[in-house]
């Protein structure tokens, strides 16, 4: 809309239309890219000649570089980390990236991604960058696709996992050795919790408190993030379940009605890795890539699920594959609002996280959302409870598409076609693989039948019976949201998430794929 990246070309915001706005703001990112482009070329230039008058006077390179940090830290009021990070961004573009640097000249990349690409590459030999900075620029730059920051990140560590197994599995063997968990004292009473471990430990946790915290009835006070605190207390104390604090006798969550919540983590790899002829990266839930080696030392003690994935790597069964690796028809379940078991886990598998652009909360913390609205008084005009009319969308962009502004068609692949309030066009891509893990979190509350709705206990008083479509629109369009109205979300949110067949083990299962699973 606007081809000029000079400031002082630009309209005003105020001269602008509505939908011009959009566009002015997209011509200032990209001045403003072109603008860090040129400074971090003036700090990646001044460090080359700073070098190369220290050498020829004898002096460390060491010290060189540690004195040009001061420099441009007092030059551009940094402090010494981050004068560091512009001087490494400035010189890896200079020596290492000529494709990012002249993306990032072009306004095509902002700083933030550009220092994603330096600081995920830093560690790659000359020979393997050259090989994968094409690979990069293609996945963050692909018109209508582009990728923020975090799954940029995630992009290249596939990459880097593909081309270089062995290098990862080391680098992972370092980064374990400095695994620590801190406590430290802050304000008011209070304390933060600090910690870095193995990725697989720190999903187990995670599933563990989130069981925990899903595991009291609808009439507990606290809020999610409380009861996963105190769930972690419960942990140190010895106990496997955390205690309701509703004042009901007959709580079905009482403590001596409790039972311990199953916890299932995920790994997602196709067979040949698993097999030991291919060394391909896994997916583990809720974390990312993982190294061929972690995948097949966990598999060694787990149980196989396979999962059918089409060509280019989109999931599109769960379970048991059919003759032909056809989906089964939604059948009868079609015309029921709730999806069953069995179509969640798979649409969940298949979305992997919210499909709204540039969002990355996990598909076990979304909604499921039918694409074209179900009509309660007559299902079979509306939307239909199908794979391929059901997306996941957490909590705040489910209310953004409920409202209306933003429209969203379901394309061949599980793209999901996202239309702006202002016009512009943008796709999501299913994460198949990255999110296929749930917990047992009905453990402890009576589990609902298939297909149907029921409320949790003591909720009688609270909501209507049935729960009805209108009545959760009329809360999720709620704005701002009170705690309450928030906390009855929530917990409800428990019920959109199946619960796992009985035979399913506990802890880890390896996901077998028929492909290499997409990201």
């Amino acid at each position: 809309m606007f081809e000029s990246t000079d400031n002082a070309e630009l309209p005003s915001p105020g001269a602008c239309g509505t939908e011009e706005l959009v566009g002015l703001m997209a011509a200032h990112a990209r001045a403003e890219a072109m603008s860090a482009q040129r400074k971090l070329a003036a700090v990646a230039e001044l460090d080359r000649r700073r070098r190369s008058g220290e050498e020829r006077l004898g002096y460390a390179c060491s010290e060189t570089g540690e004195f040009m940090v001061a420099e441009v830290g007092v030059a551009l009021t940094l402090s010494k980390g981050m004068a560091s990070c512009f001087v490494d961004i400035g010189t890896s573009l200079d020596t290492r990236l000529p494709a990012t640097k002249q993306a990032f000249a072009r306004g095509e990349l902002d700083f933030a991604r550009v220092r994603v690409i330096v600081e995920r590459t830093a560690h790659l030999s000359d020979a393997l960058l050259a090989l994968i900075e094409p690979q990069v620029l293609d996945k963050a730059l692909a018109p209508g696709r582009e990728l923020i920051r975090a799954r940029l990140g995630a992009a290249i560590d596939r990459l880097v996992l593909t081309a270089d197994p062995d290098g990862a599995r080391q680098r992972r063997l370092r980064a374990e050795r400095d695994r620590d968990v801190q406590v430290r004292p802050d304000a008011d009473g209070m304390c933060s919790l600090w910690g870095a471990m193995p990725g697989v430990d720190g999903r187990v946790l995670d599933e563990r408190l989130r069981g925990m915290a899903m595991g009291v009835c609808g009439s507990d006070p606290r809020t999610l993030g409380q009861r996963r605190s105190d769930a972690l207390t419960a942990l140190a104390l010895g106990a496997d379940h955390l205690a309701c604090t509703c004042t009901d006798p007959s709580c079905p969550c009482r403590p001596e009605r409790s039972a311990s919540p199953r916890v299932l983590i995920q790994v997602m790899v196709d067979a040949p890795t698993l097999a030991g002829a291919a060394d391909l990266p896994g997916v583990l839930s809720g974390f990312g890539v993982v190294d061929p080696a972690l995948v097949r030392r966990l598999a060694a003690d787990a149980a196989w699920q396979q999962v059918l994935t089409d060509a280019p790597g989109t999931v599109i069964g769960v379970g048991p594959v059919r003759a032909g690796g056809t989906v089964p028809e939604a059948g009868a379940s079609a015309w029921h609002y709730r999806p069953n078991a069995k179509l969640a886990r798979l649409v969940r598998a298949r979305d992997g996280q919210c499909r709204f652009p540039g969002c990355g909360v996990p598909a076990r913390n979304c909604d499921l959302d039918h694409i074209t609205p179900f009509d309660h008084d007559n299902p079979s005009a509306g939307g239909p409870t199908t794979a391929d009319n059901l997306h996941c969308l957490c909590r705040w962009h489910h209310r953004l598409k409920t409202r209306g502004d933003w429209t969203v068609r379901f394309q061949p692949g599980a793209v999901m076609a996202w239309t702006s309030p202002t016009g512009t066009a943008h796709e999501t891509l299913a994460h198949g693989g990255n999110e296929v893990s749930y917990v047992d979190q009905n453990a402890r509350v009576p589990k609902p039948p298939p297909d149907e709705y029921h409320d949790p206990p003591g909720w009688s008083d609270k909501l209507p019976d049935p729960w009805n479509d209108a009545e959760l629109q009329k809360l999720i369009e709620s704005d701002p949201m009170s705690p309450a109205q928030l906390r009855t979300l929530q917990d409800r949110d428990r019920f959109d998430h199946p619960p796992p067949d009985p035979e399913e083990p506990d802890i880890i299962q390896v996901v077998h794929c028929t492909c290499p699973a997409p990201f």
